[in-house]
């Protein structure tokens, strides 16, 4: 794919991890119970509105990660240069972390961190990986929003509470997730203190002492 898709792959992504993307998904599933109604429409809205976000910032993901930084924004590419250094040196995470990175951060966070260590999965294998990964979110987000239809439809206060405080929740936790990974990339672009410290001088030889004193 040409470099001067990538704008707009970095937008997809971008939209994808802001607030505004549970914005939409929010307003989608509204509307389903204003228009429609029932635990059908709720699950259905919500789930498939959260795959379509999700499987896009996938692939953007995919193509990023997987392309050569582009020097046309001198920023830009020192910024993608020092990331994929500090990926470099990090481990790939264990398989049973991926469902708690992908509901923490979402499916591009979750592309990304694969994409660490020195042997890299192809463009194809984070392509399917994200696919997954954005099918499992939609699938979880079906099940909110049938809680939600199903809070509605029976008049269950306290269903609906539950499923309203679950959204908030997933929120925060992505919120926090995206700062404390702003944070490391911030840090990890911060130039290395010396652990040993500047070079001291010798002390000088004490008179009498040496290799003909006394």
């Amino acid at each position: 794919m040409s470099r001067s898709w990538h704008p707009l792959l970095w937008l997809i992504v971008i939209a994808e991890l802001s607030p505004a993307s549970h914005a939409l998904r929010l307003a989608a599933l509204a509307w389903s119970q204003v228009a429609i109604g029932g635990i059908a429409a709720g699950a259905i809205t919500y789930g498939a509105v959260t795959f379509v976000i999700e499987a896009g910032a996938a692939c953007a993901a995919a193509v990023l990660v997987t392309s050569e930084p582009s020097d046309r924004w001198g920023l830009a590419h020192r910024g993608r240069t020092r990331i994929d250094r500090w990926m470099t040196d990090r481990r790939p995470f264990h398989p049973v972390a991926v469902p708690g990175v992908a509901i923490m951060g979402g499916s591009a966070v979750t592309v990304w961190a694969r994409h660490v260590g020195q042997v890299r999965p192809t463009r194809a294998q984070h392509l399917r990986f994200g696919l997954a990964i954005a099918a499992g979110l939609g699938a979880f987000g079906a099940i909110q929003g049938g809680l939600v239809g199903l809070g509605v439809s029976i008049s269950a206060p306290i269903l609906l509470a539950f499923a309203v405080a679950s959204f908030g929740v997933a929120l925060l936790i992505r919120l926090a997730t995206d700062r404390r990974m702003s944070a490391s990339i911030a840090a990890a672009r911060a130039p290395a203190a010396d652990p040993v410290g500047p070079a001291q001088p010798a002390p000088a030889a004490r008179a009498g002492c040496g290799p003909t004193g006394r």
